[in-house]
């Protein structure tokens, strides 16, 4: 082999370990990898992998086989040959060159090819559920597999007609709703006194009495979480810089985002939306609202409940959509739970101090 084709080839062996380690990133595996998937569907572009490999090839490539082509026609002082053997390397070496590089051109994109296909669907799903869920965000609903996206014209974006259509669709197609929450309630691993809870919810979302809705469930999740993951415990404790013990309580379920990032990520993707509604659990279910009006104002604005506003009287829910965002954000919680059970140590197997603990699988 030439020095320009060992030089082509140590370069297009650089790139496909690259692309392998591309296809080792993009193991969806659990769900602290699967939350950087938006991050991924964003950067990935295929044409713009296309576009860098063309501009490599004139960069790299081509003044190689110049170079090759260029070294077989420099006639040495030291070592002349006749014309016809010159045009006759060059005619050999110049060939050989163009079928390498062809050959390797193939290699290199059927490595990309076979590399990235596993992902493309895969990353088309989680993109087109992503738009779906921009959307819907904004009309201040959450995605959830209630939603009514058949009504929905994504491609328009069009926030107040989405949001005139799922209003609709929820206060007219209640019985229908009802049904899907109540047939995903019974296949949770859950105690009969939440499902008779969120049962009573929903009866009272359908009767209209939506403060109700938020001030019933938020203290059931904390009930439910405080029997299947805290070990029936109401506070837990955890050391200090200084090594001494603090007690705090549960009502934050402290713990559960960490330990939950170490789910297999098909258990929150089994949930439609899981990962919207795990963000928005982690970043404004139980988030401490403080005294400052611009604070208040914020979560005042944000038609999702928030646990501490809800229950400290500091913010008032009462409408159809908030007690309804409270109901998915529930059954979201309880899919969640019911998912976290088989892995999560009982009180014998965790930590001395009660803190949460995930089981090895």
């Amino acid at each position: 082999m030439s020095d320009p084709e060992r030089a082509i080839s140590l370069k297009l062996g650089e790139i496909a370990k690259q692309a392998a380690s591309i296809q080792k990133s993009l193991d969806l595996g659990i769900v602290k990898q699967a939350q950087e998937a938006p991050k991924l569907t964003k950067s990935l572009d295929l044409n713009a992998i296309t576009e860098a490999t063309q501009r490599w090839r004139s960069a790299f490539v081509e003044p190689q086989v110049l170079k090759g082509i260029q070294d077989t026609m420099v006639v040495r002082p030291f070592l002349p040959p006749s014309f016809t053997t010159v045009i006759s390397d060059w005619q050999k070496n110049s060939q050989a060159i163009a079928e390498s590089i062809q050959s390797i051109g193939k290699a290199w994109q059927a490595t990309v090819q076979s590399s990235l296909a596993p992902f493309q669907q895969v990353f088309a799903r989680i993109a087109e559920e992503r738009k779906k869920a921009e959307l819907v965000e904004q009309t201040g609903w959450l995605p959830h597999y209630t939603t009514p996206f058949y009504l929905i014209d994504v491609e328009e974006s069009d926030v107040a007609a989405a949001n005139e259509a799922i209003a609709t669709h929820y206060a007219e197609a209640w019985d229908e709703v009802e049904g899907q929450f109540l047939e995903n309630l019974d296949g949770y691993q859950i105690d009969n006194e939440a499902k008779a809870t969120f049962r009573e919810a929903l009866s009272a979302h359908r009767h209209g009495l939506y403060r109700a809705v938020p001030r019933t469930l938020f203290p059931e999740i904390e009930r439910v979480a405080s029997n299947e993951i805290y070990g029936g415990k109401r506070t837990i404790t955890e050391q200090t810089p200084k090594g001494k013990l603090k007690a705090f309580g549960i009502t934050s379920l402290p713990g559960v985002s960490e330990a939950a990032r170490d789910l297999p990520a098909g258990d929150l993707l089994s949930y439609e939306f899981g990962m919207n509604l795990f963000t928005k659990m982690e970043e404004h279910l139980y988030a401490r609202v403080g005294e400052d009006a611009a604070e208040i104002s914020k979560f005042a604005n944000d038609p999702v409940p928030n646990r501490h506003a809800s229950l400290h009287g500091i913010i008032s829910y009462s409408s159809r959509q908030t007690s309804l965002n409270a109901l998915m954000m529930t059954d979201f919680m309880f899919h969640l739970i019911s998912k976290m059970k088989s892995y999560i140590a009982d009180e014998g197997e965790g930590d001395e101090d009660g803190d949460v603990a995930v089981k090895e699988s």
